[in-house]
């Protein structure tokens, strides 16, 4: 079981801190807290989290500067991310690490989003059996 968390914010976004490694960028394990976001087909890690939990420089979040980049389309407007292997760690309750292999989309840096925070989305969570419980704000996933 890998419990999550709703922070004190409004509106009331569930989080679970999943650790990532992307080894063609040279970036070792970091903990992420990601967003679980049933409509987000990709898991991404936006601007903010990119150049604050990655060491990401902002020039390295320039499209112009990507070999290839895909676009799209979200509550937070259009953004152009690049994509990368990475290496996912889900932190059991009992203290067990489980890994999943997978892609992780990385945002651009733009004035219109900046706030989004980073997404855990369903080609990750398709893996898990998902449990929220809205009125004692807890949220757990489940390996399938």
């Amino acid at each position: 079981m890998i419990s999550g968390y709703f922070p004190g914010e409004a509106p009331p976004h569930p989080y679970v801190d999943v650790a990532v490694r992307i080894g063609e960028l040279s970036i070792e394990w970091v903990l992420v807290p990601f967003v679980v976001d049933t409509g987000a087909a990709k898991t991404s890690i936006h601007a903010l989290d990119a150049i604050r939990r990655l060491g990401m420089s902002p020039a390295d979040l320039d499209p112009s500067k990507w070999a290839s980049s895909i676009q799209g389309t979200g509550v937070g407007g259009a953004v152009r991310y690049r994509t990368a292997a990475a290496e996912y760690g889900f932190h059991h309750d009992d203290g067990r690490w489980e890994l999943v292999d997978g892609e992780v989309q990385i945002g651009e840096l733009a004035s219109h989003n900046q706030g989004i925070p980073s997404l855990l989305g369903w080609d990750l969570l398709q893996h898990f059996r998902l449990v929220t419980h809205g009125r004692d704000r807890t949220i757990v996933l489940e390996r399938l």
